[in-house]
């Protein structure tokens, strides 16, 4: 052989080498196909595809995202690397003949993305009898699916139908997944749904996917019509019911929690979706809100203990709500408000066992009807720690003989406002249990045949004579009034006038405690009736007392002054005699705050005692309360002094002179009785007085010159 034959050889082989391996190129690299039909079309044509899909690879990237709604048929058992469905298109996939086809998807990474805008439909085919399915699964590990717009697993027949198969991939669903009748399999630990992310249950009974379910994500049931859907053990985010049952419908299982919140939606077909029918106790937890705006639910429709437990809000605007209608224990737990503007609520409709509701917020009923009983010998207990307001509807129990319904108000010392405007009826029984205080303002709370009960504080506003002027309450059977009554009148009454703030129809019972706002009134209770019997002529919100380098200063201020001519300040050293040491002009007839304040030029050392005088313009003067201040700061004035304190026979004052001339000495005794008198001449101010005749006791000397005087107090033993 040649030298050149040898080396001809040489690089035909080498191309040969080249060759091959851009075919295994070829075979290898993921290649991207984009389908090219506005309409429908089918999958295994090559040319519907950019470029042409004459050969499909399992690592194959189809691409779906010409917008527009389209049909892909013919879909076959094939792998390939990753399907994307963008560009606002509603895409359908669908098999041709029978038997069980399979899309698998394998990509270490996304393999399936249904990106925002964009849905698609899997569904098997209807073009004849038999099994004819068409399933979306996962091989391999490290898939990665996000659901962002819609995927939805369609059923035509009994075994014709879509499925999803997540088994080998992280799931997740930040869009809408729709089982309409196709067949889901999951996990939790490969199927999630975020934060916004939704699922819809649009079969009658089925079973809910397996799933880790954000608390902000949603799963509504569309579809039920007579069968409560499985797999509803686990801790979803938000729910809804919004289906058109045709029948009652019991639920199974241990009941339903929520960690977000809970709207019941269903038809109004008068068909129940009962929580315990047979004996089985069970629970709905929601850590959100209850909103009840169409349909029928009933707790305890049977045997069994039913409970409801709303972390947030529950909210009624339409629809039927029952807590239960027969043996067992029922109990709706809010944490937070109850608001009421529709519907029917039932509490009871049967004897036996309890049905409580306990409120943690405040209640608001705006219209609609609340039924506390329904049935004879049958008591519904409604506890609200909040504000009570009832501006519309109905409050009442129907049943007759023994029924009744007891409301319950069980603040912790926050007042709770009360506002009026509902009906009231039948034996509906009011409590205010010990601690609780329960503010009616100017309402009337009344039309109950029932009986109140006040073991806390029942506050009310009177703001004239007429019933209508005021705060009350009227029940048809007995009170029983152990608490406070806590009126606060806003216009001045006139002695012996009555205002008739509780009114049973029944005996009335229990003797209440009297506290009245302003402090300037005083009056008695009995049976109901709050009778006036003095009036101060100020009401005296404070007075104070603060010492300063050379004085003290005085301050007070009053709520409302009727016919205040002045206001004299007195001053005692031992809390026992008092001397006038200033006035200060009334205000007449007012009722907004005032202030007022005196300064005491010529305090003592140590504890000096004040007391307001008030004087009418016709000269009646009532006293108010006193006040003690300490005063360690220089001494102005006489500077008065006495020693030995204690003394026996001869007590030796010093002082010092205000003016030039001579000043008066006097000694009293406790009864402000003068015992003893001196007078000093100019320029002395030291005197030695004999005391050994007086007796044993407390005595105050008096010094005074001009319109100055100065006490101090002594101990003679």
């Amino acid at each position: 052989m040649t030298t050149q034959t040898h080396l001809r050889q040489r690089i035909s082989t080498l191309f040969v080498l080249l060759a091959f391996c851009g075919l295994l190129t070829q075979l290898h690299a993921q290649i991207t196909y984009t389908w090219n039909v506005a309409g429908d079309g089918a999958w295994s044509t090559p040319g519907n595809w950019t470029p042409n899909r004459n050969v499909a690879v399992g690592t194959d990237i189809l691409v779906i995202n010409n917008g527009g709604a389209k049909t892909i048929t013919s879909v076959p058992t094939q792998t390939i690397g990753r399907l994307v469905v963008s560009g606002n298109t509603d895409l359908t996939l669908k098999t041709t003949g029978p038997g069980m086809k399979t899309l698998r998807m394998v990509n270490a990474g996304t393999a399936l993305d249904i990106q925002a805008g964009s849905s698609l439909t899997v569904t098997g085919n209807n073009d004849g009898t038999g099994i004819r399915t068409l399933t979306l699964a996962f091989i391999a590990t490290g898939n990665v699916a996000n659901i962002a717009g819609t995927l939805k697993l369609e059923r035509l027949a009994m075994s014709q139908y879509g499925g999803y198969n997540a088994n080998f991939s992280a799931t997740t669903v930040t869009g809408t997944l729709i089982q309409n009748g196709g067949v889901i399999n999951s996990t939790t630990s490969n199927l999630t749904f975020a934060s916004g992310g939704t699922y819809v249950h649009a079969v009658n009974g089925g079973t809910v996917p397996a799933a880790t379910w954000n608390a902000n994500s949603n799963c509504n049931i569309t579809g039920m019509t007579g069968i409560y859907p499985s797999g509803m053990g686990q801790t979803f985010g938000n729910f809804t019911f919004s289906s058109n049952p045709t029948g009652n419908i019991d639920m199974t299982g241990t009941g339903l929690t929520c960690a977000g919140n809970l709207t019941f939606a269903n038809a109004n077909t008068g068909n129940v979706l009962r929580l315990v029918r047979t004996g089985v106790n069970r629970t709905i937890s929601v850590g959100g809100n209850y909103t009840h705006s169409s349909g029928n639910i009933a707790i305890v429709s049977a045997n069994g203990n039913g409970t409801l437990e709303v972390g947030g809000n529950f909210i009624q605007t339409g629809g039927s709500f029952t807590l239960k209608e027969d043996n067992g224990d029922a109990l709706l737990s809010v944490t937070g408000n109850f608001i009421k503007s529709g519907g029917t609520f039932t509490q009871r409709t049967s004897g036996g066992s309890t049905a409580d509701v306990k409120v943690g917020g405040n209640f608001t009923h705006s219209a609609g009807i609340y039924f506390l009983s329904a049935q004879d010998d049958a008591a519904g207990s409604l506890s609200v720690a909040g504000n009570f307001t009832f501006t519309g509807g109905t409050i009442t129990e129907v049943g007759a003989g023994t029924a009744e319904g007891n409301i319950t108000f069980n603040g912790a010392g926050t007042p709770q406002v009360y506002t009026s405007g509902g009906t009231f009826s039948q034996n509906i029984n009011f409590n205010v249990i010990s601690g609780a205080v329960l503010d009616i303002g100017n309402a009337h709370l009344f039309g109950s045949a029932g009986g109140f009960t006040l073991d806390g504080t029942l506050r009310m506003n009177i703001s004239g004579n007429s019933p209508s002027d005021y705060g009350r309450v009227s029940v048809g059977g007995m009170a029983n009034v152990n608490g406070t009554v806590a009126p606060t009148f806003t216009f001045t009454p006139a002695i012996n006038d009555n205002f008739f703030v509780i009114n049973p129809t029944g005996s009335h019972a229990g003797t209440p405690t009297l506290t009245i706002t302003p402090p300037s009134i005083t009056a008695s209770y009995a049976s109901g009736v709050i009778t006036i019997t003095g009036l101060f002529p100020i009401d005296l919100v404070y007075f104070t007392g603060k010492a300063q380098e050379r004085s003290i200063a005085l301050n007070w201020q009053t709520r409302q002054e009727e016919n205040n001519d002045y206001m004299a300040v007195e001053r005692s050293l031992d809390g026992k005699i008092f001397a006038e040491i200033g006035r200060v002009q009334g205000s007449g007839t007012g009722y907004s705050l005032k202030d007022y304040d005196l300064i005491d030029e010529h305090p003592a050392r140590g504890l000096n005692y004040y007391r307001l005088r008030q004087v009418d313009f016709d000269g009646k003067a009532r006293y108010h309360k006193m006040i003690s201040v300490r005063f360690d700061g220089l001494v102005t004035g006489f500077n008065l002094a006495v020693s030995p304190n204690p003394v026996g026979d001869l007590l030796n004052a010093t002082w010092q002179a205000v003016e030039n001339g001579s000043v008066q000495l006097t000694i009293l005794n406790q009864n402000g009785r003068i015992v003893s008198g001196h007078t000093s001449s100019i320029g002395i101010d030291r005197l030695e007085m004999p005391v050994q005749n007086l007796e044993k006791g407390i005595y105050y000397l008096v010094i005074r010159q001009g319109s100055e005087q100065e006490v101090v107090k002594f101990l003679k033993l």
